[in-house]
């Protein structure tokens, strides 16, 4: 993956019980991945278009505040967007492309259900980009994880980047990204 999206969620003071509803993100269908409130989270993608959706959930509501952002990133490009949790089940929610800052650590693929699709949608760049920086020094390094494009169980995280190496929990093999 030769770029990125960092997602951070955020949450108005006033709304207290935001704080423990889960907040998950997917990117063109990747995911669903678990977002820390306050703490952006990198996610890697190849360059081209991509549309980035975030939502919560709270007691009945499985999709609260699902926001949609549509990008494009060129080759070592990253962008920065920041989610707001609404103040109310009823109230709309919010995604703004936002300086990128130091990520809090690279997404792993999550259990949890996807919001309904948004349809086809057209991506309007000029955003924001910067360049693609390293990951936070307290990342784990050479670990297997959860394979985020989901076509194996496992793939190797070398430290800096997801590698050809994927497992299905016996067995090793080669895919390329």
């Amino acid at each position: 993956m030769d770029a990125a999206i960092d997602i951070r969620p955020t949450f108005n003071p006033l709304n207290f019980i935001a704080a423990s509803c889960p907040v998950r993100a997917h990117v063109d269908g990747l995911g669903p991945f678990r977002l820390a409130w306050n703490r952006p989270l990198r996610i890697p993608v190849p360059a081209g278009d991509h549309m980035a959706v975030v939502w919560s959930s709270y007691l009945l509501f499985r999709h609260l505040g699902v926001a949609h952002a549509l990008v494009h990133l060129e080759p070592g490009q990253v962008v920065g967007l920041s989610w707001e949790m609404p103040l109310t089940a009823i109230s709309s929610s919010s995604m703004a492309a936002i300086p990128v800052g130091r990520p809090f650590g690279l997404a792993v693929p999550d259990l949890g259900p996807l919001p309904p699709s948004p349809g086809n949608r057209v991506v309007w760049p000029p955003h924001p980009v910067e360049p693609l920086t390293d990951v936070a020094a307290d990342a784990p390094a050479g670990q297997w994880a959860p394979d985020p494009t989901g076509r194996f169980p496992h793939r190797w995280w070398d430290g800096a980047r997801w590698t050809d190496a994927v497992s299905d929990g016996a067995t090793t093999s080669s895919d390329p990204i």
